[in-house]
């Protein structure tokens, strides 16, 4: 509280907004269109409409909800996609269909998607076994895809990436458990690692 009352919040009151009263939330993320999409750890995705004020009932493709929530993304045509652990779904007519990535990765049945991040055309996804796989955002079939090793090279590749951040249009950076930081030049396919103890190198 000490440090709460150091600012000053806007006296702004989100009416109907219910939520389990013990949850874990891990993301918060707002669209265009004034939904608040909130991700949480073992309570699956939940979403306020401020237009609206009122919660929104979110429906999955054959009625399977996933266990678990990654990230909320916003596509540059503005339409939603949700990563889980074991697929990637966009939001089509207010119901969530499925990619249907395991199909293309079986390393999935083991695997578990970690991160995704929309970078230009293609999902950057950070697999928990240490891979980084780019897929395309069209769902024309087949799914072309391909791994990050494949298209950027450098001087080390990274382990137990965690995190993905895209600064401007041509530099995103890969932040890792223990492994440093790698800065990637989409451009020209080459990134540089940081090291763990943050000191760059090609």
């Amino acid at each position: 509280d000490r440090v709460l009352n150091q600012y000053q919040f806007p006296a702004t009151q989100f009416h109907n907004f219910t939520m389990p009263e013990d949850i874990y939330i891990t993301r918060i993320t707002e669209d265009p269109n004034e939904n608040i999409w909130i991700t949480t750890q073992g309570n699956g995705l939940f979403c306020y409409s401020k237009h609206r004020q009122q919660m929104t009932d979110l429906r999955w493709q054959g009625g399977n909800t996933p266990d678990k929530i990654v990230s909320v993304c916003i596509a540059h045509n503005q339409n939603i996609i949700v990563a889980g652990a074991k697929d990637i779904y966009t939001y089509v007519n207010e119901v969530f269909i499925p990619f249907g990535l395991s199909d293309i990765f079986p390393m999935l049945q083991k695997a578990e998607i970690t991160e995704c991040k929309i970078i230009g055309d293609k999902f950057w996804l950070i697999l928990n076994v240490s891979k980084i796989m780019l897929v395309d955002t069209a769902t024309t079939y087949p799914i072309k895809h391909t791994s990050f090793d494949e298209i950027y090279k450098g001087s080390h590749t990274l382990q137990e990436p965690r995190i993905i951040h895209q600064s401007d249009s041509n530099t995103v950076w890969i932040g890792s458990r223990s492994d440093g930081l790698l800065k990637v030049d989409i451009k020209n396919n080459v990134f540089e690692y940081s090291g763990a103890a943050g000191n760059y190198n090609y």
